[in-house]
C-alpha cells in the first residue's frame, strides 16, 4: 500500500506518465508490473578498471547503520541537448548539492520492509508499507504523479530485477534537502534518481559500479518514467568532475584534467527565473530528429563539433578558446529556437561583465545558463546576472567521489531534513 503525506499544496510540472495508462490495461496484478519492469533493465557490464575495483572496496566497507550523501548538481558547458542523439557533451558536477540522509528500517514481523521517502524542498513524503507495492498497479497512480516520483522509480527498477530485489533485506526512510534550482537545467532530476540509486547500492550492498548506477537511474527516468531525457544527466552526476561524455547506448566518460598551469574553473550559474516547457521541448526535438528534420540535424553535428574543440581547448588548457566556443554553440542554439529573451539578457551582461565565455545549460527555453570566468571576475558576474533581473550563484567545479567515498573540493553545509514522525 502506497501512503502520500503533504504539508503543503505542492505543484508539479510533470503530468502523468502515458505508459502507466497502458500498463492499467496490460495486466491486473503485480506480477505483470514485476515482469514489464523486469524487461526495461538491462544492465551493461564492463570490463574492471582500477576505478572501479577501488570503488567496489570502498562500497564493500561502508557500515549498514545510517549513512549521507551529497550528491552535486550539474551544467552542460558544452553540447547539452545533443545528447538525445547520443553525441557527446562536456559537462561539470558543481557545488549545489542535494543532501540525502538514508536510515535502515528493521523488517516488520510479517517481513515487511517499509519504505518512506521525504522531501524538505516539497515538505511532502511518500510511503510504501513495503518495497514491493512500488510495482503493484493499484499504487502506481499515486507515487507516479508525486515529485519524488523519481525515487519511486529507482525502487521499482531495483525491485524489478531479482538480483537486486534478492539483497532488499530492510526497509529504509530517506529524505532529502537539496539547493539544487528544480527544473532549472542544471539536473535536478538526475541528482535524485542517481543519489538514492547511490544509496541503495551501499544500503544494500548491491555491487553497482557508477557507470552502472547512472545506467539504473537512466532506466527508472528514460524508461520507468517515459521521460523522453538523454544519458547526460545521470552519467555526469554518477561519476563526478569535468569530463567528455559520448552519451549512446554503451556511453563512454572520460574525465578530463586541465593543465597544471590552469587555475580552477571558476562558474557562475545564471537562473532567468523564466519558466522551462521541459518536456514540449524534449517531444519537440526527439520528434524531429525522428523525421530527420535538415536544420536539427545539422545544429546537432554543428554543436558535436564545438564539443569535441572545446574538450581539445581544455586539455590545451586554452580557456579563452573554449569561451569562443561556447558562443559558437549559443549561434546554434539561436537557430532551433532555445534562447529566450532572458537567457540572452543574462548570458551578454555576464560577459561584458567579465566572463570568458556564456552560454544556456540544459535543453534552453528559460532556465538556467553559465558563464565560465576568472576568480577574479565571478563576483562582477555574477552581480550583472542580478542587475539584470536574474539570480545567480558562484559555483566550483566538484567530484562526487573521493576515495573516502564522499563528496570532494567542497565543504557541504546542507542541514538533514528532519522529516515529520506522522507522514
Amino acid at each position: 500500500m502506497c501512503h502520500v503525506h503533504n504539508i503543503t499544496d505542492t505543484p508539479f510540472c510533470y503530468s502523468f506518465p502515458y505508459f502507466l495508462f497502458l500498463l492499467s490495461h496490460t495486466g491486473r496484478n503485480s506480477g505483470c508490473l514485476e515482469a514489464f519492469f523486469s524487461s526495461l533493465l538491462v544492465v551493461e557490464t564492463h570490463p574492471q578498471t582500477d576505478r572501479q575495483t577501488k570503488y567496489r572496496k570502498r562500497m564493500a566497507e561502508q557500515k549498514s547503520g545510517a549513512l549521507t550523501f551529497y550528491i552535486p548538481g550539474r551544467v552542460c558547458l558544452l553540447g547539452d541537448k545533443i545528447d538525445l542523439k547520443g553525441y557527446p557533451v562536456v559537462t561539470a558536477t558543481v557545488s549545489r548539492i542535494l543532501r540525502l540522509d538514508l536510515h535502515p528500517i528493521k523488517p516488520s514481523e510479517d517481513g515487511k520492509r517499509p519504505v518512506r521517502l521525504w522531501s524538505a524542498n516539497f515538505k511532502s513524503g511518500i510511503r510504501f508499507d513495503d518495497a514491493s507495492d512500488v510495482l503493484r498497479e493499484e499504487t502506481k497512480k499515486t507515487w507516479s504523479t508525486h515529485p519524488l516520483k523519481y525515487w519511486a522509480a529507482v525502487v521499482a527498477v531495483i525491485m524489478a530485477d531479482p538480483k537486486y530485489s534478492a539483497k532488499v533485506n530492510c526497509g529504509f526512510e530517506a529524505a532529502l534537502n537539496s539547493e539544487i534550482p528544480i527544473g532549472k537545467g542544471v539536473a535536478s532530476s538526475a541528482a535524485l534518481s542517481v543519489g538514492l540509486t547511490r544509496a541503495l547500492n551501499a544500503l544494500y550492498d548491491l555491487g553497482l559500479v557508477p557507470d552502472e548506477m547512472a545506467h539504473v537511474a537512466y532506466v527508472a527516468e528514460h524508461d520507468v518514467l517515459q521521460i523522453l531525457c538523454g544519458r547526460m544527466d545521470q552519467y555526469a552526476i554518477a561519476t563526478g568532475g569535468l569530463a567528455h561524455i559520448w552519451t549512446g547506448e554503451v556511453p563512454k566518460v572520460s574525465a578530463l584534467t586541465l593543465p597544471k598551469n590552469v587555475g580552477p574553473l571558476s562558474v557562475v550559474v545564471g537562473d532567468t527565473l523564466e519558466p522551462r516547457p521541459l518536456q514540449k521541448l524534449l517531444v519537440e526535438f526527439r520528434g524531429k530528429l525522428a523525421e530527420g528534420d535538415p536544420l536539427t540535424l545539422e545544429v546537432f553535428d554543428r554543436i558535436k563539433d564545438c564539443v569535441e574543440d572545446g574538450r581539445d581547448a581544455l586539455i590545451a588548457g586554452d580557456i579563452q578558446k573554449f569561451g569562443d566556443i561556447m558562443r559558437a554553440q549559443m549561434v546554434q542554439e539561436r537557430r532551433v529556437g532555445c534562447i529566450t529573451p532572458g537567457l540572452e539578457k543574462l548570458c551578454s551582461a555576464a560577459e561584458k561583465a567579465g566572463a570568458i565565455g556564456a552560454k544556456l545549460t540544459g535543453i534552453g527555453g528559460g532556465g538556467c545558463m553559465v558563464a565560465l570566468c576568472t576568480p577574479k571576475t565571478c563576483e562582477a558576474v555574477a552581480k550583472a546576472i542580478i542587475d539584470v533581473g536574474g539570480k545567480a550563484f558562484i559555483v566550483n567545479v566538484v567530484n562526487l567521489i573521493s576515495e573516502t567515498g564522499v563528496l570532494t573540493d567542497c565543504e557541504p553545509h546542507i542541514e538533514a531534513a528532519n522529516p515529520p514522525a506522522d507522514y
